[in-house]
Parts: C-alpha cells; sequence; structure tokens
C-alpha cells in the first residue's frame, strides 16, 4: 500500500457517531487501525467525535487545498473501504 507519511499529504477528516462507538467499538478499532489521528475534537451538538487524520485510504491532496471530509463504508458489519464526501 501507499505511505501514510505526513509528507504524503494523505490527509482527511471523519466523523464518528457516539452511538457507534457505544454499540460497537470493533468496529471503531478497525477504522483506526486504518489511520494516524492529528486531532479529535468532541463534537457535543452532533454527539460524536471529529477526526483529522493520515491514512493510506485517503487520496495524496495538492498542496494549497481543503482537507477534505471522508466516511467510512460499512459492509456485513465490518469495514471495507474510506470514500470521500463530495
Amino acid at each position: 500500500m501507499s505511505d501514510i507519511s505526513l509528507s504524503s499529504r494523505r490527509v482527511g477528516k471523519f466523523f464518528i457517531d457516539s452511538q457507534v462507538m457505544e454499540d460497537n467499538p470493533e468496529l471503531v478499532l478497525q477504522i483506526m487501525a486504518e489511520c494516524i489521528v492529528l486531532r479529535a475534537e468532541r463534537m457535543f451538538y452532533r454527539d460524536g467525535v471529529e477526526y483529522v487524520a493520515c491514512s493510506r485510504r485517503f487520496r495524496p491532496l495538492p498542496m494549497g487545498e481543503i482537507v477534505p471530509e471522508y466516511r467510512w463504508v460499512i459492509r456485513d458489519g465490518a469495514f471495507a473501504q474510506a470514500e470521500e464526501v463530495k
């Protein structure tokens, strides 16, 4: 797989709902195994945590581009892929 270092610029942000963390911690662990968290912020108004992270699953960002948002696609109760939100 491709490089996951900061210089690879494979940075994205994503949100995990508190209910998912409570009901399915194993799924959250699968997602976290796919990234290096750079920032995590508790979002009380959305009832969850917003993360900024590096991941091989994210596309490389050109210099100056705003960090895109991703959602983790789950199939059959397991992590499948990261999909950029347009």
